[in-house]
């Protein structure tokens, strides 16, 4: 459960069809070597013949900087090659939390897999919160230690700073952390969105993506991030609106480090991206109205002065009917395949 942290790095992503390798396997957790200790303020139950340990109220396990605490908690064991005692699950029922050393998950349920390294907790309020983000979702959070991910499903949002991120499924890729990368490739890059470590390969979200900064919403149906190019892409009916300006598109490339969007449009659609652009709009902000010049306020009348006598009448020179008093107005301006925002 050391990786339990792991799941708050989930800003942006779900599951697309990726290279088909096989997983390097992940190296043991630190804490799998270390005891597991269990204390319960009602009792501790030793089910010889169900091969259970069973804690009842305000129960807190312990396994080296890993603590779950519950109302009800059951530990599955059996006969293994070094022990006799084997915990292989462990079972929380009940105001279900999950710490370690900088995230701390809720939920109703939950249920780790010691052997298999995975643990899923299910619940009404499912969140999980980390000091510079939080992740919520309805349906469950995974974390899969020898696969290296973890997943937000069911209408999943992440939260931080000023930026959010929804989607139907959220899902993090992790690096082996048995191969040293380059230090070019470990450094988070400044712009990045990912929360603490520098672990993170690729973000996924999938289903309903909606993205949100202080200066501009993004819509699709797929995103990827990817770390080691800090670039982020969207797919599926891509829309993005800044204020009132907006650009349509089959996909988006957002790079997070030099801050350029680029919109490419569907090859069966020709190729073209639509972009409607407000002239006079501000577009660094997404309030509609902030653009508007602000309004003078009245000036005093003047001191009224006697009116002098009017002028005999004049007649204005006749306009030739070839003179338009009016300039004609500019032909529209075309827009290209790709635009960059």
């Amino acid at each position: 459960m050391k990786h339990l942290s792991l799941l708050a790095a989930l800003l942006l992503a779900s599951t697309a069809a990726f290279a088909q390798t096989a997983p390097a396997p992940a190296p043991a957790p630190a804490n799998s070597g270390q005891p597991i200790e269990i204390t319960a303020t009602e009792t501790v139950e030793w089910l010889r013949n169900e091969k259970q340990y069973v804690a009842r109220k305000d129960v807190i396990v312990k396994q080296g900087a890993m603590e779950i605490h519950s109302d009800l908690l059951t530990a599955d064991y059996r006969e293994g090659a070094e022990s006799s005692m084997e915990i292989w699950q462990l079972t929380a029922e009940g105001n279900v939390k999950i710490l370690d050393e900088t995230t701390t998950a809720y939920g109703d349920h939950g249920v780790y897999d010691v052997t298999k390294g995975v643990a899923v907790l299910t619940g009404k309020d499912l969140k999980l919160v980390s000091p510079d983000q939080t992740v919520t979702a309805t349906e469950r959070m995974e974390y899969h230690a020898n696969d290296r991910l973890a997943k937000a499903i069911g209408n999943a949002t992440v939260v931080r700073a000023k930026d959010t991120l929804k989607a139907n499924t959220l899902t993090a890729y992790f690096k082996d952390e048995t191969v040293a990368a380059p230090a070019a490739q470990t450094a988070k890059p400044a712009n990045s969105p990912l929360g603490g470590g520098g672990n993170i390969d690729r973000l996924e979200a999938d289903g309903n993506v909606v993205i949100k900064t202080p200066t501009e919403t993004i819509y699709g149906s797929k995103a990827v991030y990817r770390a080691d190019t800090n670039t982020a892409n969207i797919t599926g009916k891509v829309r993005l609106e800044r204020g009132e300006n907006v650009l349509e598109g089959n996909r988006a490339e957002v790079n997070l480090t030099t801050n350029v969007s680029k919109m490419f449009g569907s090859e069966k659609e020709g190729g073209r991206v639509r972009g409607v652009f407000f002239p006079g709009s501000d577009t660094l902000t997404n309030n509609k109205g902030q653009d508007k010049p602000a309004a003078v306020p009245a000036q005093p009348p003047a001191p009224s002065v006697p009116a002098a006598p009017a002028p005999a009448p004049v007649a204005a020179p006749a306009v030739p009917e070839a003179v338009s008093p009016v300039p004609p107005a500019p032909a529209p301006a075309k827009v290209s395949p790709r635009i960059d925002y």
